[in-house]
């Protein structure tokens, strides 16, 4: 081996050793062709990663009027649903504002009815909504945190009467159980979905409602129907929400 060649094995053999697999392959095939070892050129850094998109909640408030009707909400309309039919009733949906005097126009994060009142939460407010009147009451919206004390101060996920003088609330993996005749939340809440709603996943709800004795529960594209004597989520749960089990649903 001649003097340039001994030179020009030395050199090839100190850059692979530092170098990548990849580097080599190149660096080799250049010395083969040129007769002599390119410099390494440096990588580029690799791209930022994107955080992954937030999850958009489908939020779908909704009240069991105790007429036969129920009342579901979603961004800035609600329909009325006829429960023994099945089906929404004709020339639903509609704007929120066209009907419900007083009560914000979109965003509702929760509702629940019991006697003549609906109480409408969202962020870190509530309304009392008069059935009778028809609107919302005066002095209203006003703080939870102020007039419900020990539930949570926002961010109400669904509230539902479970019709035996209990009402319960939800947010994220939690709930609460208010007393209506009291008007307080029982001791020991909030507590873990958990540990209390056999067959209902433990995060946030986006739905729920009283029909005689069954309970909806929805989350994003699914619903779940729990039975209340039995105190678990029926067989065969959860279903799609779609044109075949919630027609005319927003």
């Amino acid at each position: 081996m001649n003097r340039t060649t001994g030179l020009l094995a030395a050199t090839l053999t100190l850059s692979l050793a530092n170098t990548s697999h990849s580097d080599q392959a190149f660096q080799v095939e250049s010395a083969a062709s040129e007769g002599h070892v390119r410099a390494s050129c440096p990588k580029a850094p690799p791209a930022p990663v994107s955080p992954p998109p937030a999850v958009q909640r489908t939020r779908r408030p909704a009240i069991n009027w105790g007429n036969g009707k129920a009342y579901l909400f979603k961004g800035n309309q609600y329909i009325r649903y006829d429960i023994a039919s099945g089906i929404v009733d004709q020339g639903w949906p509609k704007l929120i504002s066209e009907q419900w005097k007083g009560v914000w126009k979109d965003g509702i994060d929760a509702a629940i009815k019991w006697g003549k009142k609906v109480y409408f939460f969202k962020g870190a407010e509530y309304l009392r909504y008069d059935i009778q009147t028809d609107s919302t009451e005066s002095g209203y919206p006003k703080s939870i945190a102020t007039e419900w004390p020990g539930l949570w101060g926002g961010g109400i996920d669904s509230a539902i009467d479970w019709g035996n003088g209990k009402a319960y609330f939800f947010k994220g993996d939690e709930y609460s159980r208010y007393d209506i005749a009291t008007e307080k939340l029982d001791s020991g809440y909030p507590a873990k979905m958990a540990n209390a709603w056999h067959g209902l996943p433990a995060r946030p709800i986006d739905s729920s409602f009283l029909w005689g004795k069954k309970a909806f529960f929805f989350y994003d594209n699914q619903y779940y129907m729990y039975d209340i004597a039995t105190d678990a989520v029926d067989v065969g749960y959860p279903l799609p929400i779609d044109a075949n089990t919630w027609p005319g649903m927003l």
